[in-house]
Protein backbone atom coordinates (compact mmCIF):
# COMPACT_ATOMS: atom_id res chain seq x y z
CA UNK A 1 0.00 0.00 0.00
CA UNK A 2 1.11 3.47 -0.74
CA UNK A 3 0.55 4.44 2.81
CA UNK A 4 3.31 2.15 3.43
CA UNK A 5 5.74 3.94 1.53
CA UNK A 6 8.22 6.44 3.56
CA UNK A 7 8.46 8.37 0.93
CA UNK A 8 4.46 8.83 -0.45
CA UNK A 9 3.58 9.37 2.63
CA UNK A 10 5.96 12.06 3.42
CA UNK A 11 5.32 14.13 0.66
CA UNK A 12 1.72 14.02 1.08
CA UNK A 13 2.02 14.89 4.58
CA UNK A 14 4.50 17.11 4.58
CA UNK A 15 4.48 18.94 1.12
CA UNK A 16 0.88 18.57 0.19
CA UNK A 17 -0.41 19.27 3.76
CA UNK A 18 -3.19 16.20 3.90
CA UNK A 19 -4.52 15.29 7.50
CA UNK A 20 -3.85 11.98 8.92
CA UNK A 21 -7.78 11.35 8.15
CA UNK A 22 -7.25 12.17 4.65
CA UNK A 23 -4.86 9.60 3.98
CA UNK A 24 -7.27 7.22 6.08
CA UNK A 25 -9.99 7.96 3.72
CA UNK A 26 -7.63 7.14 0.29
CA UNK A 27 -7.36 3.89 1.69
CA UNK A 28 -10.33 3.15 3.62
CA UNK A 29 -7.76 2.66 6.71
CA UNK A 30 -8.14 3.88 10.07
CA UNK A 31 -6.10 7.42 11.11
CA UNK A 32 -4.82 5.54 13.77
CA UNK A 33 -3.33 3.23 11.21
CA UNK A 34 -1.75 6.04 9.82
CA UNK A 35 -0.33 7.71 12.50
CA UNK A 36 1.49 4.46 13.42
CA UNK A 37 3.35 4.54 9.60
CA UNK A 38 4.06 8.27 10.00
CA UNK A 39 5.58 7.70 13.28
CA UNK A 40 7.56 4.91 12.21
CA UNK A 41 9.28 6.73 9.29
CA UNK A 42 9.49 10.08 12.04
CA UNK A 43 7.60 12.21 9.57
CA UNK A 44 6.00 15.50 11.20
CA UNK A 45 3.05 16.93 9.93
CA UNK A 46 2.61 20.65 9.51
CA UNK A 47 -0.93 20.87 9.83
CA UNK A 48 -1.78 22.90 13.19
CA UNK A 49 -4.93 19.93 13.33
CA UNK A 50 -1.98 17.47 14.45
CA UNK A 51 -0.21 19.35 17.58
CA UNK A 52 -2.08 19.46 20.87
CA UNK A 53 -0.79 23.15 20.88
CA UNK A 54 -2.57 24.05 17.53
CA UNK A 55 -5.46 21.51 17.52
CA UNK A 56 -8.10 23.73 18.52
CA UNK A 57 -6.64 27.25 17.23
CA UNK A 58 -8.52 29.44 14.92
CA UNK A 59 -11.06 27.75 12.59
CA UNK A 60 -10.39 24.45 14.00
CA UNK A 61 -11.62 25.42 17.07
CA UNK A 62 -15.57 23.85 17.59
CA UNK A 63 -16.54 27.14 19.02
CA UNK A 64 -15.09 29.40 15.58
CA UNK A 65 -17.52 32.01 15.26
CA UNK A 66 -16.07 33.47 11.96
CA UNK A 67 -12.68 35.19 13.49
CA UNK A 68 -15.14 36.74 15.67
CA UNK A 69 -13.95 36.44 20.18
CA UNK A 70 -16.79 35.95 21.47
CA UNK A 71 -15.87 37.16 25.01
CA UNK A 72 -13.87 41.12 26.33
CA UNK A 73 -10.05 41.07 25.64
CA UNK A 74 -9.45 40.83 29.46
CA UNK A 75 -12.30 38.61 30.09
CA UNK A 76 -10.00 35.94 32.64
CA UNK A 77 -9.64 39.18 34.41
CA UNK A 78 -12.93 40.25 34.61
CA UNK A 79 -14.09 36.83 35.43
CA UNK A 80 -11.59 36.46 38.61
CA UNK A 81 -12.85 40.05 39.80
CA UNK A 82 -17.02 38.45 40.07
CA UNK A 83 -15.47 35.37 41.70
CA UNK A 84 -13.52 37.52 43.98
CA UNK A 85 -16.50 39.86 44.49
CA UNK A 86 -18.82 36.47 45.02
CA UNK A 87 -16.07 35.21 47.65
CA UNK A 88 -15.83 32.40 45.36
CA UNK A 89 -19.19 31.12 46.35
CA UNK A 90 -21.95 30.05 44.08
CA UNK A 91 -25.29 32.35 44.14
CA UNK A 92 -27.10 29.57 43.57
CA UNK A 93 -26.45 26.21 46.17
CA UNK A 94 -24.32 28.94 48.34
CA UNK A 95 -21.01 26.12 47.70
CA UNK A 96 -17.47 27.88 48.60
CA UNK A 97 -15.55 26.86 46.19
CA UNK A 98 -12.12 26.50 46.79
CA UNK A 99 -10.17 25.78 43.23
CA UNK A 100 -11.55 29.44 40.89
CA UNK A 101 -11.34 26.73 37.85
CA UNK A 102 -14.70 25.56 39.39
CA UNK A 103 -16.48 28.48 39.61
CA UNK A 104 -18.10 29.47 36.44
CA UNK A 105 -19.22 33.29 35.28
CA UNK A 106 -22.77 32.56 33.82
CA UNK A 107 -23.65 36.10 31.54
CA UNK A 108 -27.63 36.00 32.20
CA UNK A 109 -28.68 37.01 28.74
CA UNK A 110 -26.19 34.89 26.64
CA UNK A 111 -24.22 38.38 26.01
CA UNK A 112 -20.58 37.45 26.62
CA UNK A 113 -19.47 41.36 26.18
CA UNK A 114 -22.04 42.55 28.73
CA UNK A 115 -20.34 42.11 31.70
CA UNK A 116 -22.77 44.61 33.90
CA UNK A 117 -23.22 43.29 37.29
CA UNK A 118 -26.70 42.50 37.07
CA UNK A 119 -26.00 40.34 34.00
CA UNK A 120 -23.53 38.08 35.52
CA UNK A 121 -24.14 34.88 37.88
CA UNK A 122 -20.95 33.26 39.83
CA UNK A 123 -21.98 30.00 39.71
CA UNK A 124 -20.49 26.55 40.50
CA UNK A 125 -20.04 23.81 37.72
CA UNK A 126 -22.95 21.51 38.71
CA UNK A 127 -25.23 24.96 39.11
CA UNK A 128 -24.28 26.37 35.85
CA UNK A 129 -25.01 22.62 34.02
CA UNK A 130 -28.25 23.19 35.40
CA UNK A 131 -28.82 26.23 33.77
CA UNK A 132 -27.86 25.33 30.66
CA UNK A 133 -29.82 22.12 30.86
CA UNK A 134 -32.88 24.37 32.12
CA UNK A 135 -33.63 22.80 35.08
CA UNK A 136 -33.02 25.66 37.29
Amino acid sequence: MKYQNKEWLKEQIEVNGHTFQEIADMFGKSKQNIIYFAKKYGIHSTNPCHTRKGRFLGENSPLWRGGTHRYVYNWSNVAEEFKRISNYTCCKCGKRIENSINLHVHHIDGSFTNNHPSNILVVCRSCHQMIHSGRI
